[in-house]
């Protein structure tokens, strides 16, 4: 069985006793969160989109993890110029983790951002 845990604001982990899926990962600063990101290990995270509240901890939790990421393409773009190794550009198709996690598929939803920015639906 999955376990998913809030973990403040935005950020959940599903975790399946063998591994670890972390969304959105803003820990650091945000007084809701139940744990500090040193606590967490995870094996993949996905990232919704680039605010400061959904991408604080990304960058530090993955170079010591070296989980996968997976994010948007121009997110991506920018995590592979940080030095980021491990990071898959989700696009309108979704993008497998069956490796880390079975049966485990991200796909992109539309979404109509208060600023206007639209992303694409899935196939």
């Amino acid at each position: 069985m999955t376990d998913i845990r809030f973990l403040g604001h935005a950020t959940f982990e599903l975790n399946d006793g063998s591994n670890s899926v972390l969304i959105d990962p803003f820990l650091t600063g945000n007084p809701a969160a139940a744990v500090s990101a040193d606590e967490l290990s995870p094996d993949v995270i996905l990232l919704t989109h680039g605010h400061g509240d959904h991408f604080a901890d990304l960058v530090p939790i993955a170079k010591r993890t070296g989980a996968t990421v997976i994010t948007m393409l121009e997110i991506a773009d920018e995590l592979t110029g940080d030095g980021l190794a491990n990071v898959i550009a989700q696009t309108s198709a979704g993008a497998s983790i069956s490796r880390r996690l079975s049966e485990a598929r991200s796909g992109v939803a539309q979404l109509k951002h208060p600023e206007g920015t639209v992303a694409l639906p899935p196939d």
